[in-house]
Parts: structure tokens; C-alpha cells; sequence
């Protein structure tokens, strides 16, 4: 069993991790498709300007934007 939380996840293995093993391998990409999806997207920017002041870095899963 790997120690990387991407290698594990990407092959196939998702209970070998722990819950903040998994959390960890998510963030960071949940981060930077919050990031693509407002400079990207004029709705989805407005809406997260609005509710959040732009898409700040989150710190746990439940502070990525929602909507």
C-alpha cells in the first residue's frame, strides 16, 4: 500500500486513506477549481464575489463556496 494519498486515491484504493489523508489529497484541487471556475466564468464570479469577496484559499473542504 502507497503512502501518497494521489496514488492511492488514483488506483482505486479509497479506504486505505484516512479521512484527512483524503481531505488533504482534495483540497488543494478543490482550491484551484474554485479559482479556474470564477476567472472563467462571469456568473459563477459574480456569485462568489458577492456571498464570499472572491475566491479565497479554504482551509477545510467546508469552505470551498457552495452554491
Amino acid at each position: 500500500m502507497s503512502s501518497d494519498p494521489d496514488r492511492n486515491i488514483a488506483s482505486g484504493h479509497p479506504f486505505a486513506l484516512s479521512a484527512a489523508e483524503k481531505q488533504a489529497a482534495l483540497l488543494p484541487e478543490l482550491n484551484r477549481l474554485t479559482r479556474l471556475h470564477h476567472a472563467g466564468c462571469p456568473e459563477y464570479r459574480k456569485l462568489i464575489d458577492a456571498l464570499h469577496g472572491g475566491p479565497a484559499q479554504a482551509a477545510r473542504i467546508e469552505d470551498i463556496p457552495f452554491i
